[in-house]
Formats: C-alpha cells, structure tokens, sequence
C-alpha cells in the first residue's frame, strides 16, 4: 500500500545581515526600569540592558503558522547563541510557542500580549538543564510542567563561548514530543528527550529570554514538516473513487 511522503518548508529564518530587527520585540517580566534594547549592528541579534535585574527577551512571530494537528508533524529550530553579559544567572530560556491571537507587534515594558502564550522551551543554567512547557505565557521562566529534568552533576555549562541549539516538536499518539540538543557534535553535547501534555496543534512564535544575563543570537532558521500522501497514494485514490463510480453508475 502506498506511504506516506514528508514536505518541509521554512517558516521563518534571520540571520541579521542585513542589519535589521524588524519582526523581532522586546519583551519585559517585572517593575524594574531598567534600558532595554536590541542591537544588530553586528549582524547579529544582541541584547543590550542597563544591568538592574530583571527577566527579559526577545520574540518573533512567524508569517505563518507551523502546524502540528496532525501525527507525525513536526517543527524544528536551530540557532547559535552566547551569554555576553552575565550579571549574576546565566539562566536562558529558548523556545517555540503558541501565540493564542496575540502576537507580539511592539516592543512592551511587561509581558504584555505573550502573557497567555503557551510553548515548549529549554530552561538552562549552570546547575539546571531542562526540558519545560508552559501554558501561562512567555513570562514563566520556569514553566507549568517539567518535562525532563537532568542530573546537576551533567548540567550544561552556558557561561561562556559560542553555543548551538536545536529544538524539534512532534505530535504523536501520544502528545509532543519535545527533543532539544545543545552543543551537537561537541564534547559537551546534552540531548533531553520527553513528552509534553500540553498538546497545542499550531506554532508561531519564537522566544528567548534570560535572567540577569545578556546574549546574542543569530543563524536562526525554523522548518515545519507536515505529513502528506505520496503521488501514488492519491492515484490509488483515484482509483478507488473512479471504480466505486462506475458500480454505481451499473446499479442505477
């Protein structure tokens, strides 16, 4: 019997060379005043605050909505990041959500429209690396839900240097399946695997953020595969619709 084929499109990709933030908003958890900005003048996407604590970052909206309604679609992002700027944490949270209808299209001093969002994020600090998700918006650092959580004596170490990411979401039987690898190919490569109860059947945005850290991102590229029937599937098909035709037609 005729399989099934996978078609994979790019729903969003920047990589800042054009030196151009738009598309991408600042936004804010908390009172504190402190100067946030976003600086791309280095072909890359950086972080710029005045240094007071705060739980801050930034989001993208895609064009279009990767979907995963269906079993055996999924959504993938890769990305290079580094902490700049540790100022106490080196905490990072990266991760692709759901807007609800209420994408971010400004800059906001709070958590503003992303405040019902719902994701799924890697959580990493020095002593914590975690798979997490999150039904309550962008501003829950920590997430709802822990997914997988790992031994501290194995968390990933974000304090310094370049860092690549991948995060891939897949709906099964069962859920999302949440994958995230940091480091691939590295010596210090961690890869968390887990399901998610938060099943949400469509994507459309993306989110980092930290804790009294700043950081820079760049190269970053989101592709959503969806489940489609080979060319064969659709003749046999046809088929099958053209031959119950004909019976009928011979009844009548």
């Amino acid at each position: 019997m005729a399989g099934l084929a996978t078609a994979q499109v790019t729903v969003f990709s920047d990589n800042f060379d054009d030196n151009n933030r738009d598309g991408w908003y600042i936004f804010n958890q908390g009172t504190d005043t402190a100067t946030r900005s976003l600086d791309v003048s280095n072909g890359y996407l950086e972080t710029v605050s005045s240094g007071t604590f705060g739980i801050w970052g930034a989001a993208a909206n895609f064009t279009s909505a990767a979907d995963l309604s269906t079993i055996g679609n999924k959504v993938t992002i890769t990305l290079d990041f580094q902490i700049v700027d540790d100022l106490g944490s080196n905490t990072i949270t990266l991760g692709l959500y759901d807007s609800n209808g209420t994408a971010y299209t400004a800059d906001t001093a709070t958590v503003g429209a992303g405040g019902d969002d719902s994701g799924y994020h890697l959580f990493n600090r020095d002593d914590r690396y975690r798979t997490r998700d999150t039904s309550v918006g962008l501003g829950d650092v920590n997430g709802s839900n822990q997914i997988v959580a790992n031994d501290p004596s194995t968390a990933a170490t974000v304090a310094s240097g370049l860092h690549t990411f991948f995060l891939e979401l897949e709906k099964t039987a069962s859920g999302i399946q949440v994958t995230h690898v940091l480091d691939a190919g590295t010596g210090n490569e961690k890869t968390m695997v887990g399901t998610s109860s938060i099943v949400l059947s469509s994507i459309d945005q993306i989110a980092i953020q930290a804790i009294r850290s700043d950081y820079w991102i760049d190269n970053v590229s989101v592709t959503a595969s969806a489940v489609v029937p080979e060319p064969s599937s659709f003749a046999l098909l046809a088929g099958m619709f053209g031959l119950t035709w004909i019976m009928l037609r011979r009844r009548g």
